[in-house]
């Protein structure tokens, strides 16, 4: 009995002492359940290291992913380029271009090449130079000028120009008796009655 009651005394004192001194004693298990806390839920596990800035960046790739995206891009729509890779031609610019039959670089449609780069022909309206008498753009044969851009002539067998007759009447020579007319100056004879050449009525 004197040696539990001596023993209980001691154990009494030191506890007394311990709140004598400002506070509970520490118990090893209080700092143990303070450490696991801390590594739990401070900056360590949910801070910066893991769920932060550096670790959002990191694992979303926003910036590099979304600035090889944005460069690729404009790499597929560079000038110069499209779609289909075609490549626009200028027609005059002195280069025969896919397209074009011809490209002599001037504005110049007398000559071989025209401004729209297209050879010239008899019939495109235009009067080649050297190469054409006439060109009316069209293929009448009964005008001024034939299909074959020659100009009607008062010998070449076709009725054109201003004749009442082939080759006669108009800027012709006179018809003969019985050719066409609409004027006396028609006819060889002076004498046009009823669009016809015939012998001057007698007195």
């Amino acid at each position: 009995m004197r040696l539990s009651t001596a023993l209980f005394s001691v154990i009494f004192f030191g506890l007394g002492l311990g709140l004598g001194l400002g506070g509970c004693v520490p118990l090893p298990g209080d700092m143990t359940i303070g450490d696991s806390d801390e590594s739990s839920t401070g900056e360590g596990s949910t801070g910066e290291g893991s769920t932060g800035e550096g670790s959002t960046d990191d694992g979303y790739g926003d910036v590099s992913t979304s600035g090889d995206d944005t460069q690729g891009g404009e790499s597929s729509g560079a000038p110069g380029s499209s779609a289909t890779g075609a490549v626009g031609y200028v027609c005059g610019d002195g280069v025969v271009d896919p397209g074009e039959a011809c490209d002599d670089g001037d504005v110049d449609n007398s000559d071989a090449c025209l401004t729209t780069c297209e050879v010239a022909r008899c019939g495109d309206g235009y009067l080649h130079s050297g190469a054409e008498e006439c060109d009316d753009g069209n293929d009448v044969e009964d005008d001024f000028c034939t299909s074959e851009c020659v100009a009607a002539r008062c010998d070449d067998g076709i009725r054109n120009g201003n004749e009442t007759t082939v080759d006669c009447g108009g800027f012709c020579l006179g018809c003969p008796m019985g050719g066409e007319c609409d004027v006396d100056l028609d006819c060889l004879s002076g004498y046009c009655g009823d669009g016809v050449c015939m012998s001057p009525p007698a007195d």
